[in-house]
């Protein structure tokens, strides 16, 4: 997880590097805008989460780590000792795209450990992983900014809307805090690399009904009524069983019995025990919850029935108990059990998909503008460059915060999906409104309203990837979960060719009421989508 903390540092080393592309080697190198770096990155970002699935499928789980922990910190390297200097191009080629790549797939590659490691409770640990990057930037920025600008120097050259540094001292030392950068993030993916285990596979636990002794030559017994009732039963039930993915298979034979709770199922495939007296073959899916059926079912009270006819036998007999899969709300952190399987293909056609996938595009949006532009924009009328720095690095502590506080409530089935995403909408679209006016008061209001803002975006990871989770299942968690996750480098790849012109044209204002819109927009179609999806279950 330690490239994705490139997202949030974004806007308080693009102010740096800008500076340095526009006054230490222009012209040469002033073949671009720095703002494309964080365009392109995260608008890669998105590509690597949708290629993982291929890549592991073609070299492995592990090998797509190590493949990702070599790229990206070579080019990150790259950068700082080359790129830097030559062209803002070729910084956009390394650090944008090749290093935003990377970074999908290391992202990926953890979620993918975690859904292996703890499938039950993995939508806790999925939360609580996003968690690490913003807290690494918060040391991130920290550095950056003692590095380049530890004397606290103002920005003297005023372009238009915008404003950079000139001062020698000042960009003489970006490119080595970016070496400092790369070097951090490549102790982290190696140890990370070298810790990762794969996980050993669960015993399965067998429960055996002890069998009777037999007598010489006993004289076979034929079936009772209530022997074939029961058969019939439990052939009833096993094809409603099918029928809801609740996937239990149940065969009995005449005093033999066997219980299987397998809990190594990890990729939903059924497996088959068979006892050596020829016992029936019981397998139970056990990716999802369990509980025991009710004393008054029907195979309870075929067991009574069965116990008190042969009584007479005085033959030990143990209870057996039968888990089925367990149904739980659709909106809480709890995977809805039995529910279907949507391919992409299928889970595009659904509204909830469009939801999710308008709320990644105009939350990105938001992120976008506001890793970007805060230090940019709060420089225009707060002339102090540690006090900024200190908002961004509260903005990740703030985000990291909420994650884990996420976490603890999804693990307690409190937070839910769509009041979650309303919320995140809503928020983003007023402080959108507000955001120009903010710098104008004083320090305090504009702190306050930008760690409102990234309070919004905190529910990010969380809406997406449980979202996806829940809605679509665990079969096709990547790739659906990458396609919802799509809307965020489409924003980025979009943003890149109108940003700077939007920006030079009609100023900040409109520059973040853009934002405001197209939230208002994803919001109205999350409410109408719902309204109409209640309508038709009444």
């Amino acid at each position: 997880m330690a490239p994705v903390s490139f997202n949030w540092i974004c806007g308080n080393l693009l102010e740096y590097m800008g500076s340095y592309f526009r006054y230490s080697c222009y012209p040469g190198c002033y073949d671009g805008d720095s703002q494309w770096i964080f365009n392109i990155n995260m608008a890669f970002f998105g590509i690597g989460l949708f290629s993982f699935d291929s890549i592991r499928r073609l070299i492995g789980l592990r090998w797509t780590c190590i493949l990702s922990v070599i790229v990206h910190n070579a080019t990150y390297f790259l950068s700082a000792a080359w790129s830097l200097h030559k062209s803002i191009l070729l910084t956009c080629l390394l650090m944008g795209a090749l290093m935003g790549l990377t970074a999908g797939l290391a992202m990926n590659t953890g979620f993918m450990y975690i859904n292996t490691w703890g499938s039950r409770n993995s939508p806790v640990y999925l939360v609580t992983a996003t968690v690490v990057a913003p807290l690494l930037s918060i040391v991130e920025n920290q550095i950056i900014t003692q590095v380049v600008n530890a004397e606290n120097l103002k920005p003297n050259a005023h372009e238009g809307p915008r404003v950079f540094f000139s001062q020698p001292e000042v960009l003489s030392r970006v490119p080595t805090a970016i070496l400092v950068l790369a070097a951090m993030t490549f102790v982290l993916q190696t140890v990370g690399c070298l810790l990762v285990s794969t996980p050993e596979p669960v015993k399965t636990t067998v429960l055996v009904k002890p069998k009777e002794k037999k007598t010489a030559s006993p004289t076979p017994q034929p079936k009772t009524p209530i022997q074939s009732g029961a058969s019939a039963i439990n052939l009833k039930a096993k094809k409603a069983a099918v029928s809801f993915k609740k996937l239990i298979q149940c065969q009995r034979e005449e005093e033999k019995y066997i219980l299987c709770n397998d809990r190594d199922c990890a990729d939903n495939k059924l497996r088959y025990i068979e006892s050596n007296e020829e016992a029936e073959d019981i397998c139970i899916n056990n990716e999802l919850n369990y509980k025991t059926i009710p004393e008054d079912t029907h195979i309870k009270t075929f067991q009574d029935n069965r116990q008190s006819d042969e009584t007479s036998k005085q033959s030990p007999t143990k209870d057996i108990t039968l888990d089925i899969l367990q149904e739980e709300s659709p909106d809480t952190g709890v995977v809805e059990a039995g529910q279907i399987q949507y391919s992409p293909s299928q889970a595009i056609k659904t509204t909830k998909f469009w939801s999710l996938w308008l709320y990644g595009f105009s939350i990105g949006l938001g992120m976008l503008l506001m890793d970007s532009y805060y230090k940019q924009f709060g420089l225009k009328y707060i002339y102090n460059d540690q006090h900024l720095t200190i908002l961004g690095s509260t903005i990740p502590a703030v985000v990291s915060s909420c994650r884990i506080l996420f976490s603890v409530l999804v693990q307690r089935q409190l937070l839910f999906v769509r009041c979650s995403l309303i919320l995140s909408l809503t928020l983003n679209c007023i402080t959108s409104a507000f955001w120009f006016f903010a710098a104008r008061l004083n320090e305090e209001v504009y702190m306050l309203l930008v760690l409102v803002m990234a309070f919004s975006y905190s529910f990010l990871y969380f809406v997406i990837a449980n979202g996806a989770l829940q809605e679509f299942g665990k079969d096709n968690f990547a790739n659906n979960y990458s396609m919802i996750y799509s809307g965020l480098p489409i924003t980025s790849f979009l943003s890149a060719f109108f940003l700077t012109s939007l920006l030079n044209a009609v100023g900040w204002f409109w520059l973040f009421m853009t934002s405001s819109f197209v939230s208002f927009v994803a919001l109205l179609f999350t409410i109408c989508s719902m309204v109409i999806s209640c309508g038709v279950k009444e």
